[in-house]
């Protein structure tokens, strides 16, 4: 692992993000329509607005699930076991709802079609180290014998978010139970184990770095993508990839070409409605 676990780079045009994706494939990506947005929680963001104490989280977390579990059957009819929060708070998640959980992907050009698909300034895509964060949350792959780390990976969570072992820290997992959405956007989550502190708390005593440097990252200069393609691989736990307005219009009409837009990713009319915001882009 680096001295230092973050990273902000800068792509000059389309390609070298994709580039520089493709170089280093065990990460998982995260797209966001503006490039000075930090990483929280839709949980987190709501309280932001309603000027709720963040500290009594923990509770409310509960009182959501409790609600939700006890009308869901009116609306669903298959659903998670009582016991499995994870499950049920991924199925919050999916409906609209407030959770801790932040979506990620496992495939960059879903988290950049994402990214650039509103955006009204630079956007961002920020890259977790996926097999780092599984190995810092004991989820190992040992000598002679292979364990799932998905498996492992929502045992911890489910242990985490029991309130048996909860502690500051970023976990990632996956439902053990896909829906169309998750399975096509190729989705997982990342999930704070503390919802007494912010995402950004929980992932700065997971890297081990001041919080400062989480806190202030939008003032970090970025190194341009093009003088790290082609060199070592860069093994860093946290990268922030920052797309240009510029080019957005050449990515997304290079991702309609693969098939990735909305239409793909987004099942129903939703998805199809939304993917004829392409006619109005300048295709030059």
């Amino acid at each position: 692992m680096s001295d230092n676990p973050i990273l902000v780079v800068k792509a000059a045009d389309w390609y070298d993000s994709v580039s520089f994706a493709r170089q280093h494939p065990w990460y998982i990506f995260r797209g966001q329509a503006d490039a000075q947005w930090g990483l929280s929680s839709r949980i987190e963001r709501v309280c932001w607005q309603n000027q709720f104490p963040t500290n009594f989280l923990s509770n409310r977390e509960n009182t959501i699930l409790r609600e939700f579990q006890r009308r869901t059957h009116h609306y669903v009819e298959s659903l998670p076991p009582l016991d499995n929060k994870f499950e049920w708070l991924a199925l919050i998640q999916h409906y609209g709802g407030s959770t801790r959980l932040l979506d990620f992907t496992k495939s960059f050009y879903v988290a950049a079609f994402f990214a650039m698909e509103t955006a009204k300034n630079d956007a961002a895509v920020w890259a977790l180290n996926e097999e780092w964060l599984y190995q810092h949350t004991e989820n190992t792959i040992r000598e002679g014998k292979t364990y799932d780390i998905h498996s492992r990976g929502r045992k911890i969570v489910e242990e985490n978010l029991s309130g048996n072992c909860e502690q500051k820290i970023v976990m990632a997992a996956e439902p053990e139970r896909l829906n169309p959405r998750i399975s096509i956007q190729q989705g997982l989550f990342a999930i704070p184990g503390s919802l007494s502190h912010s995402f950004t708390e929980n992932l700065q005593a997971t890297l081990g770095v001041e919080f400062s440097e989480l806190a202030e990252i939008n003032e970090t200069e970025p190194v341009p993508i093009g003088k790290l393609l082609g060199t070592a691989d860069v093994n860093c736990v946290l990268v922030k990839i920052i797309l240009p307005l510029e080019m957005h219009n050449a990515a997304l009409q290079d991702l309609e070409s693969m098939n990735v837009n909305a239409r793909t990713l987004i099942p129903g009319l939703e998805g199809f409605a939304r993917s004829l915001n392409i006619y109005l882009r300048d295709v030059e």
